[in-house]
């Protein structure tokens, strides 16, 4: 296994006491001739409940072929689902530009989608900053001028709004990412949708 790849999984934890979980089933998989880009092996709880939400959310975004609305109730998806996920917003995010020790901010409440976006990036190498939702304009500005984010990720189109308002003060901001891109999206911004459709782009598509 190469070493850009190693360090990309052992991104995927920030808790250090995982590490050695990791590393072990990186070795465990390579012995045994598998890929290990998902770490969800046969025996590694690849059908087991991961996450479990009752956020609206649409079709397209977890896997459905269509973006319709579906009924805000219970869901779960299975480690193995969620870590295909991770991985096609961290190819999305890759095939946009972003890479090692690029900053990433999140602004949106709790929900999956937040973290696919988090461990997305930091699969990549990138460094993620979260942003209270409740923040305002110049506050949210402050945050990305400090850590000088190349993409934020934000709840909605009324989040996307704030980040508008102070786009002009934040030169280093290129991406805008709508996790619920119910309504108009404005000319610019990025759907969730859309990194999940650059997930499997050719490079310069």
């Amino acid at each position: 296994m190469s070493e850009e790849r190693l360090n990309g999984i052992l991104a995927i934890s920030s808790q250090p006491q995982y590490l050695d979980d990791v590393r072990h089933w990186i070795e465990v998989l390579d012995r045994e001739g598998e890929s290990a880009d998902f770490l969800i092996g046969e025996d590694i709880m690849k059908n087991k409940e991961a996450l479990r939400w009752k956020l609206p959310r649409t079709k397209r975004q977890m896997g459905g072929a269509e973006p319709e609305e579906e009924a805000a109730e219970w869901t779960s998806t299975t480690y193995r689902q969620t870590w295909e996920w991770i991985t096609q917003v961290a190819m999305g995010l890759k095939h946009l530009g972003i890479g090692d020790s690029d900053a990433v901010c999140i602004m949106s409440r709790t929900r999956p989608a937040w973290l696919t976006a988090d461990i997305g990036a930091m699969s990549l190498g990138a460094i993620t900053a979260p942003i209270y939702p409740s923040s305002e304009p110049g506050q949210a500005a402050y945050v990305i001028n400090n850590v000088k984010a190349r993409a934020i990720f934000v709840e909605n189109v009324q989040q996307y709004a704030k980040i508008e308002k102070v786009r002009g003060e934040c030169p280093t901001l290129e991406h805008v990412i709508v996790i619920d891109d119910r309504g108009k999206l404005p000319a610019g911004a990025v759907s969730f949708d859309d990194i999940f459709d650059l997930s499997d782009a050719e490079p310069g598509e």
